[in-house]
C-alpha cells in the first residue's frame, strides 16, 4: 500500500510555481496623470493667450495689454487648481452633498443683487470686480451629481428612481440659467446628462435624454432664427413686426441664442444688440 502511494506521488505533476505578484506603484501612476494634467492645462492656457492676441491684433497698442489680462486670469485659475487640489476629499464632499442648494443660492444672488446688462443678468459685482456668478452655479451642480451618483449606485438604473428626481434638480438649475443664458443651461445639461453615463446609466435611458437635448436645442435654434429673420424683414421693409416677435427676439439676444444662431449661419448678426452682452 505504501509502495503504491508513492509511486502515485512520483508520477503526479510537478506542483505548478506560484505566479508572482506584480506591484503597481500608484504613487508613479498619479504623477504621470497628474503631470498629463498639468501639460494639458498649459498647452490650452498658452493657446488661449495667442488667441486673445490674435484676436486684437488690429488694435493698436491693445493686443499685449489684453493678452497679459489673460495671462492673469490663467494664472489665478492655476492658483485655484492648486488650492482645490489641496483641499480635503471631505470638504468636496460636503459641497457636493449641499450643491443643489448653494447652486440655487448663487442664482438668487445673482438675480437680486447682479448687474444688468440688455436685461440679462449674468454677474455680480463685489469690490469693483465683476463676477460670472454663473461659473459658480456650474460648479455646485456637478459636484452636486458627482456626489449624487455616488451615493445612488445601485438606484442609477431605475430611471423613475434614480435617474428622474436627479434630472428634475437639474432642470430647475438650467431653467434658472436660461433666462440670462441658455447656451451655458444647454452646456451643464449636456455635460450632466454624460456624467449619468458614466456613472452607470442605462444606455437607452442616456439616448433618450440625448436625444430630448437635441431636439430642444433645434427648437430653440428654428425659433430664434425665424423671428431674428422675420423682424429684419420688417426693417427693411418698413413695416411695424408684431409686439411678440419683438418679445421672442429681446429674448434671444438676452440669452444669447442669437448669438449662436448667428454663428450657425441661421440669422445675420446684428453687434448693436450684443455689444454690450457679457
Amino acid at each position: 500500500m505504501e509502495e503504491q502511494l508513492s509511486n502515485t506521488q512520483t508520477n503526479a505533476a510537478p506542483a505548478l510555481p506560484e505566479p508572482e505578484e506584480i506591484i503597481v506603484d500608484s504613487r508613479f501612476s498619479a504623477r504621470v496623470l497628474e503631470g498629463f494634467i498639468w501639460t494639458t492645462f498649459l498647452i490650452l492656457c498658452t493657446f488661449s493667450v495667442w488667441v486673445s492676441a490674435s484676436a486684437t491684433i488690429n488694435l493698436r497698442g491693445e493686443t499685449i495689454r489684453y493678452a497679459a489680462e489673460q495671462a492673469a486670469w490663467l494664472g489665478m485659475g492655476a492658483i485655484v487648481m492648486v488650492i482645490a487640489r489641496k483641499l480635503p476629499y471631505n470638504i468636496l464632499m460636503i459641497i457636493g452633498k449641499f450643491g443643489f442648494i448653494l447652486a440655487l443660492g448663487t442664482l438668487g444672488i445673482t438675480y437680486a443683487l447682479g448687474d444688468e446688462v440688455n436685461g440679462a443678468v449674468r454677474s455680480v459685482r463685489i469690490l469693483g470686480i465683476s463676477i460670472h456668478t454663473f461659473e459658480f452655479v456650474k460648479l455646485f451642480t456637478f459636484f452636486y451629481v458627482a456626489n449624487y451618483l455616488g451615493s445612488k449606485k445601485t438606484e442609477i438604473t431605475n430611471f423613475r428612481t434614480g435617474i428622474l428626481p436627479l434630472i428634475t434638480r437639474i432642470g430647475i438649475i438650467c431653467l434658472g440659467i436660461a433666462f440670462s443664458n441658455v447656451s451655458t443651461a444647454l452646456l451643464i445639461g449636456t455635460v450632466c446628462v454624460f456624467m449619468l453615463l458614466v456613472g452607470g446609466m442605462k444606455i437607452s435611458h442616456f439616448l433618450g435624454l440625448s436625444g430630448a437635448i437635441i431636439a430642444l436645442l433645434t427648437l430653440l435654434m428654428l425659433i430664434t432664427s425665424l423671428t431674428i429673420n422675420y423682424t429684419n424683414q420688417c426693417k427693411k421693409n418698413g413695416s411695424v413686426p408684431m409686439s411678440a416677435a419683438t418679445k421672442i427676439e429681446a429674448f434671444c439676444y438676452k440669452s444669447r441664442l442669437a448669438t449662436v444662431a448667428s454663428r450657425l449661419g441661421l440669422t445675420e448678426r446684428d453687434l448693436s444688440k450684443e455689444k454690450n452682452v457679457l
